[in-house]
């Protein structure tokens, strides 16, 4: 509701310069940069198919009055999200310098992948231009002098993580921890990490950060667990639910996975990329991980059978057949299954920002789009 009131207060409020306009349809450019080339469910590839069913909703239901049109902004030469980031700011100014329409609304809605939001916030700030992020979000939106145009549809902001592990810590009076993160093509650990360490640092909390890399190799957790062993008996698991088995299955061996020892496991929402966190994968070792989930807490950021938000099961089969029918989403063969508290959240944004842009339309006052020089 906050998000909504400042969306319609940030939008409304332009100055808009001919009380005497005539009221014409409003053209709403909307810019999606994002990412291509990783698994990560918060890419334009795998969001893709709700910004297709958001923008084909907004011309379907608001025409004649609204003309959307979506652009994507990308490049596939780029390895990983971190790359990315460093492109991202020159790819998108080159957009709006070259393409932008003077006469259309300019948005910016990207569900971010690993991309820095700040870096999107600065850009849309410089250009005064609205941005919607679908997947991540800042503690910085709070300040609207910093980030005056910046609004988000992330049902599960990852700022909270360091909150709730903190929260954790005091409620069973841990004193010390050991954070292990996987070092990997799921960068939602890295963004996991970077603000669960950030948060235990601003708060004097004794830890241990280790960092390992995930290859094709047999993963081997001999070293962390002696530092483990030495240091505490609280570990935070950065890492996939096969990454966590092994691990499990080496701390057992070590006399590791008992009453003594807590492994706090990490996952968004249920995902294949991320596995299933259970012991059944029957095989010979399924009866020595049963005993030692018993010492496994698993954060679950989304539970989608009590976050109605988040949960769109009505459009899954839409999203399904866009997949399979657009090379351009990277999943015709539904490797990936669709991330739907990220489509949710990205079909929201689209459908937020049309009801505020038609309530100024139809205002009292008429909307001018070429008076974004005076937004705010």
């Amino acid at each position: 509701m906050a998000d909504h009131f400042f969306l319609g207060w940030l939008m409304c409020s332009f100055a808009l310069c001919d009380l005497n306009l005539a009221r014409a349809a409003l053209n709403v450019q909307i810019l999606a940069p994002g990412f291509v080339n990783t698994p990560m469910p918060s890419t334009i590839t795998l969001c893709g198919p709700a910004f297709a069913t958001g923008v084909d909703y907004l011309n379907r239901i608001y025409a004649p009055d609204m003309n959307v049109t979506l652009a994507y902004v990308y490049d596939s030469n780029f390895g990983n999200c971190a790359s990315f980031t460093d492109e991202t700011v020159n790819m998108v100014s080159r957009w709006l310098y070259e393409k932008r329409d003077p006469k259309s609304l300019t948005v910016i809605i990207t569900p971010s992948c690993a991309m820095d939001p700040i870096v999107m916030m600065q850009v849309a700030t410089q250009w005064n231009i609205l941005l919607i992020t679908s997947t991540q979000s800042d503690l910085m939106m709070r300040n609207k002098v910093l980030a005056p145009t910046w609004i988000t549809t992330n049902v599960y902001p990852a700022q909270h993580y360091g909150t709730a592990m903190l929260s954790l810590m005091q409620t069973h009076k841990w004193t010390s921890i050991f954070v292990a993160e996987e070092d990997g093509p799921l960068a939602f650990y890295n963004s996991v990490g970077s603000i669960v360490k950030r948060d235990l640092q601003a708060n004097n909390i004794q830890h241990v950060y280790f960092k390992y890399k995930a290859g094709d190799s047999a993963l081997d957790f001999g070293q962390f667990l002696r530092e483990f062993h030495r240091k505490s008996r609280v570990m935070i698991f950065l890492g996939p639910a096969e990454s966590l088995r092994i691990l499990l299955i080496q701390a057992h061996s070590r006399d590791m996975a008992n009453h003594e020892f807590v492994y706090i496991a990490f996952t968004p929402f249920p995902y294949k990329r991320y596995g299933t966190f259970t012991w059944n994968k029957g095989d010979d070792d399924d009866s020595i991980v049963r005993q030692a989930y018993r010492s496994v807490l698993l954060f679950m950021a989304i539970d989608l059978s009590q976050d109605t938000s988040a949960n769109l099961t009505s459009m899954t089969a839409v999203w399904t057949a866009l997949y399979r029918s657009d090379p351009f989403y990277r999943n015709q063969d539904m490797q990936d299954d669709p991330p739907v508290p990220f489509l949710a959240g990205t079909q929201a944004a689209l459908e937020m920002l049309a009801q505020v842009s038609l309530s100024c339309l139809f205002s009292s006052i008429p909307l001018d789009p070429s008076c974004e020089s005076k937004f705010l």
